[in-house]
């Protein structure tokens, strides 16, 4: 794997000054985040290109984030990112293209074979409401209860609790909607 230079983070301005926990979130989740783009574009240049376009779609709009739910915000801002290059490249012509994310562009009659998948995720992701939702999101992204119980000020025993009923609350709404 080829080293990929990596650019610092912009200290905030004074007009605009990010909290120095959302740095610290921001510069946590950055492999994480790289990682994402490269799942998505498949391609390593691309990959860079989304998340350096991410970074600053991040950083400029750092006020609409909640810290406790940062890694939904971020990961909603790089597929939000993706999938801007993909409709902007494809009202251009193939010699003008300037996004390696283009080869995303589907091909008339075409369907990605991930899309259903996609698809239901969306659903899932668009049922998780408040504090219990984004303690249900962390936790299927890896974070241990301890972690989301310090952030909310709760035991992990009961971060347990609330992820339980939380993803109880989730499937019944899937199965109300079959």
């Amino acid at each position: 794997m080829p080293l990929v230079a990596r650019t610092p983070l912009v200290a905030a301005n004074d007009n605009d000054p990010r909290s120095p926990e959302f740095d610290r979130k921001l510069l946590a989740y950055e492999p994480a985040l790289r990682r994402l783009a490269r799942k998505i574009t498949k391609n390593e240049d691309a990959a860079d290109e989304l998340f350096q376009s991410a970074m600053v779609v991040m950083l400029r709009r750092h006020r609409e984030c909640r810290l406790e739910t940062f890694w939904t915000w971020a990961v909603l801002c790089v597929r939000g990112t993706a999938q801007e290059f993909v409709r902007t490249n494809s009202t251009k012509s193939r010699s003008a293209e300037v996004c390696s994310l283009s080869a995303f562009e589907e091909l008339p009659g075409s369907t990605d074979p991930h899309q259903e998948e996609g698809t239901d995720l969306s659903r899932v992701v668009s049922l998780l409401e408040g504090r219990n939702g984004a303690m249900l999101m962390r936790r299927a992204m890896g974070e241990t209860l301890e972690a989301i119980g310090n952030d909310h000020g709760l035991t992990k025993e009961r971060v347990r609790q609330i992820v339980i009923k939380e993803r109880a609350r989730v499937l019944g709404l899937l199965r109300e909607a079959v």
